[in-house]
């Protein structure tokens, strides 16, 4: 058989089936994510409410009022000072020296960016874009972050520049999106640094630059940002910008999953499984991807299911390889290569009962993956998926080819997709 492996395909003896397996660069996953399709940039968060995200300690963005006495904020904030109203908000929402009040907090972030305090501002456009506030609006998240991002917040330009990659509340423009982490950047937020990397690497926004954008993953880093660390492992893997080199690659893959960044573990694991300049090891290999399952990578859930499927650093186990390509169907970055390997279990009868119309149901439906963009891929090809739907069809009657056709959406719902 066949099967894929950071766009590669190998021989593999095992049964004559091909099973899709995972593995690419960080801005991929990114630009192909469960909340988007299209976004090579993921939203900073720190949140009013308490919440943080995305490597808050990287931020380096201490509360600007953050030491002062809650007497004297008080005070301040009955003045109407917007950073007094924002700080005294931010303590309301995590409960911070005052009791937690979460409708008290709301009330004085509103006045705080009304009153132009720009953490206030970009807080709030966080909320609108996440749904914090009831449902998501991004014509508001755009105008406060856009608000903020005006004032030189760099989170706020951060995600502005997310925004308009994504085209939610705005024009779709690239460019834009570019200047604006540019200017992030330059205001040194760090995880600004390696999405620069991102954009030169396949020219959105900018001229193609691959030497370009290994400086900008090298300088996140080198400032301490797992992804800025997985992009400059997955550049030395593949020698795009620098020559190739699998120490180097495996050294900076450490670094990220040190810091547990998810997709360090399929690739570092790829590595091995494949014997890519490196001793071939499966049991290294399985590891790498179960620990990745446990941090949410759902490239190591596909991955780690093939490896079940055939045994393979692991005792067999067909039931453990379906479920984990299940669960890597509610991932929009596996969700189509999830389906196709569901597909080869319900054509062969592994672990369920041989169903050929739900196979082709999911056949048809991991062809329904858009079609690759500058900044993203899939492991999987349409030619693949064309071949397995034709071997499909010379063993099907009409009739179950046209229940496979009525199938398509009950197997979405069944399995919670949702395009």
């Amino acid at each position: 058989m066949t099967l894929f492996f950071s766009n590669k395909m190998m021989a593999v003896s095992v049964i004559l089936l091909v099973f899709c397996l995972s593995s690419c660069d960080s801005s991929s996953d990114a630009v192909v994510q469960e909340t988007s399709t299209s976004s090579a940039t993921v939203p900073a968060t720190q949140s009013w409410t308490g919440q943080t995200t995305n490597g808050i300690d990287l931020y380096n963005i201490p509360p600007k009022l953050g030491s002062l006495p809650l007497v004297e904020l008080q005070q301040r904030a009955e003045q109407k000072d917007p950073a007094a109203l924002y700080e005294l908000g931010r303590r309301y929402g995590s409960g911070e020296g005052i009791s937690r009040n979460p409708l008290k907090a709301k009330q004085l972030l509103f006045e705080a960016a009304e009153k132009g305090d720009a953490d206030a501002q970009n807080e709030l456009g966080i909320a609108y874009n996440q749904g914090l506030l009831g449902s998501i609006d991004h014509n508001k998240g755009f105008k406060w972050t856009q608000k903020a991002a005006q004032q030189g917040h760099p989170v706020a330009q951060y995600n502005l520049a997310d925004m308009y990659e994504k085209g939610e509340g705005c024009q779709q423009d690239y460019t834009k999106a570019f200047e604006w982490l540019e200017k992030s950047a330059k205001s040194k937020f760090i995880p600004a640094y390696s999405e620069i990397g991102v954009y030169y690497k396949y020219g959105v926004g900018v001229k193609q630059n691959s030497t370009e954008a290994v400086n900008w993953y090298k300088k996140g880093a080198d400032a301490g940002d797992p992804k800025g660390e997985f992009n400059l492992g997955y550049s030395y893997e593949i020698g795009q910008g620098v020559s190739e080199d699998i120490k180097k690659a495996i050294h900076w893959y450490e670094r990220s999953i040190d810091k547990g960044f998810p997709s360090a573990f399929s690739n570092l694991g790829s590595i091995y499984y494949e014997g890519k300049k490196v001793d071939k090891n499966f049991n290294k290999a399985f590891n790498y991807f179960s620990e990745g399952v446990r941090f949410g990578d759902a490239k190591s859930m596909i991955n780690l299911g093939v490896m079940y499927l055939f045994g393979e650093g692991a005792n067999a186990d067909y039931s453990k390889a379906y479920n984990l390509f299940l669960k890597a169907t509610h991932f929009h970055s596996t969700r189509y290569t999830a389906a196709f390997n569901l597909a080869q279990m319900y054509e062969n009868g592994l672990y369920v009962n041989k169903n050929l119309v739900k196979a082709y149901a999911l056949y048809c439906f991991a062809m329904k993956r858009p079609q690759s963009t500058p900044t993203s891929n899939y492991s999987i090809t349409e030619a693949d998926i064309l071949d397995s739907i034709t071997t499909l069809k010379a063993q099907m009657t009409a009739a179950e080819i046209a229940a496979g056709e009525a199938e398509i959406p009950k197997v979405m719902q069944e399995y919670g997709i949702v395009l």
